[in-house]
């Protein structure tokens, strides 16, 4: 994302709000002048968002040594298998080196062994051909083991009219596969 703009404070914190060490990921939190009072008619949603004048953003990030933010994902789309963090849009990144890969979104899918499991759509680029399994093979020997996701192929990701994909439905069509 870059730098703060002046004025604006920004800090990652663990999950009970103390600051990480440069370079660990955790929840972005910004205070600012310019920052919401609250959101209307939402008491509940505003006192848990706002705390202490920063504002919890749900997203997860780093900041580097220069001070410069690395967004990593929103803390609801973050995988937790086995106790590892893994981030869809690093997955994602990775899977989409891949010649054949037009696009590619990754979520979280719950599995009972592991907690949740990394569950990749994809769309391939016109008139190329592979199946989910030789994605998932070409993965594993491309990222860490925890991080190689199941693979289905669609002819096209869900997308919102402002061309973002639609995350929501890829939540729900993971837990429908086997």
């Amino acid at each position: 994302c870059g730098l703060p703009v002046p004025g604006t404070d920004v800090l990652i914190v663990d999950e009970a709000g103390a600051p990480v060490p440069v370079g660990q990921p955790g929840q972005i939190i910004v205070r600012s002048p310019s920052l919401l009072t609250g959101y209307y008619g939402k008491p509940d949603a505003t006192a848990d968002a706002l705390r202490g004048g920063w504002l919890h953003t749900g997203d997860v990030g780093k900041l580097n040594d220069k001070g410069a933010l690395h967004y990593l994902a929103r803390n609801k789309e973050m995988i937790k298998t086995n106790g590892m963090s893994v981030f869809p849009s690093e997955v994602e990144a990775l899977l989409m080196l891949h010649p054949a890969i037009q696009s590619a979104a990754v979520v979280p899918k719950p599995d009972p062994g592991k907690g949740q499991v990394p569950f990749a759509f994809v769309q391939l680029l016109p008139d190329r051909q592979v199946s989910g399994e030789e994605l998932r093979e070409w993965a594993a020997r491309n990222m860490a083991t925890y991080k190689v996701p199941t693979v289905e192929v669609l002819d096209a990701l869900p997308m919102t009219a402002t061309g973002k994909v639609r995350k929501a439905d890829l939540f729900a069509l993971a837990e429908e596969y086997k």
